[in-house]
């Protein structure tokens, strides 16, 4: 910083790093196995190691049930126009990174024109032939630290960074099937996450307010809180297409939608250094467009045979009930977390799966002199009840 050509810029970038102001971007030394690695290629392979080590699913005895069909409406085609195209070139961030094939977004802006005729003929080629390029399968991920300590593997999530084509079709898909389930109302009412238009504001002020009436009529609120391990990593392949042709989903587009999730490939990119490819096998690719509405209609039908008032925020979920009669509460809470494990059964996943990661209960209430609750269990973990938690980000 002592050369006088330095720019203002430059000057405070360095001074936000000095003074802890911006994000690390590095991975620091990782310690495994009570090793300290610190070169990027060990690193790199290390954290794809861990990341598509999650992408497994549960190996339980469950099989698919017997289609059962929630519609008598169906779509099995996308269309698509050169409009549709343009408009969603011009709509992306020049910002955000581009994948594997070095194909950015910026590069498309400038011939967004030139390339949406050969880009539509390609994506109609994919939907009539219910394929997806294996070259836009490979994912470059970057891990990025979600809590504690930066130096354990565990505590990053994994980020891919796909290819801007591959994006492109996925929107136009997104659309149109989100558009489908839509208009059909196949979406749970209860589901606030990756729906335009709602929020994780609206669930809070809704959930809010029923507790606040509830204190109004001087009764209690039971809310259980609970948080499926690994969600987008651990969806069952075979189940989401199951559930996609329960939907009304079936022909090309069905098709499409399965050949989306085979085959894929991941690497991590730490510095420029990659790390060797490896498969994956299950779970929706993390950081694409169409595997938020996957995950969705996956567990869509979690609020199915539910008593209390369930709330869901991707993977989040709670359920909250209303005390008037302590005993009739405590066995509507009881039967809905047994449906919930239940369905966890089914559909390979597990929610809360160690005392480490327990489901938490909190009871609202303005008495004074409040009523002892029975304890609750899920999967013969207790409950925890505490006086507050984190819910969606609050």
């Amino acid at each position: 910083m002592s050369d006088p050509q330095t720019g203002v810029k430059d000057f405070w970038n360095a001074f936000k790093r000095i003074s802890n102001k911006t994000k690390q971007l590095n991975i620091p030394t990782i310690v495994l196995n009570d090793t300290y690695i610190s070169n990027f290629a060990k690193k790199a392979n290390i954290f794809n190691d861990y990341f598509a080590d999650q992408c497994t699913i549960l190996d339980n005895d469950s099989t698919l049930p017997e289609v059962n069909y929630k519609t008598m409406a169906s779509t099995n085609h996308v269309d698509m126009s050169t409009h549709k195209i343009i408009n969603i070139i011009d709509k992306m961030n020049p910002k955000k990174g581009g994948g594997h094939d070095g194909i950015s977004i910026s590069m498309l802006q400038l011939c967004v024109s030139e390339v949406a005729f050969p880009l539509q003929k390609i994506f109609q080629k994919c939907i009539v032939t219910g394929s997806f390029p294996n070259i836009w399968k490979f994912a470059n991920v970057q891990p990025v630290h979600k809590k504690s300590n930066r130096q354990i593997i565990s505590n990053y999530r994994p980020i891919s960074l796909l290819p801007i084509c591959a994006k492109i079709l996925e929107k136009l898909v997104f659309d149109h099937v989100y558009s489908y389930l839509n208009v059909n109302n196949l979406l749970s009412k209860n589901q606030s996450g990756f729906r335009p238009g709602d929020s994780s504001i609206y669930q809070l002020i809704s959930i809010t307010s029923n507790i606040y009436e509830s204190f109004e009529k001087y009764d209690e609120t039971r809310a259980v809180f609970l948080d499926i391990s690994k969600a987008f990593d651990k969806v069952w392949h075979e189940g989401i297409i199951y559930k996609l042709k329960c939907n009304g989903i079936g022909g090309n587009l069905l098709n499409f939608s399965e050949n989306y999730l085979k085959n894929r490939q991941q690497r991590v990119v730490l510095n420029g250094v990659e790390s060797n490819w490896k498969n994956i096998y299950a779970g929706v690719p993390q950081g694409s467009v169409l595997g938020p509405l996957l995950f969705i209609i996956y567990i869509n039908d979690l609020t199915d045979n539910i008593s209390s008032d369930m709330r869901l925020f991707a993977d989040d979920s709670s359920l909250f009930t209303r005390v008037s009669v302590t005993e009739e509460t405590q066995n509507k809470l009881v039967n809905d977390l047994r449906t919930i494990s239940s369905w966890a059964h089914q559909w390979k996943m597990l929610f809360n799966p160690n005392i480490s990661k327990q489901a938490v209960e909190i009871v609202f209430s303005t008495k004074k002199n409040k009523v002892l609750h029975p304890n609750l269990d899920l999967n013969e973990i207790p409950v925890a009840r505490k006086e507050y938690t984190k819910h969606i980000g609050m």
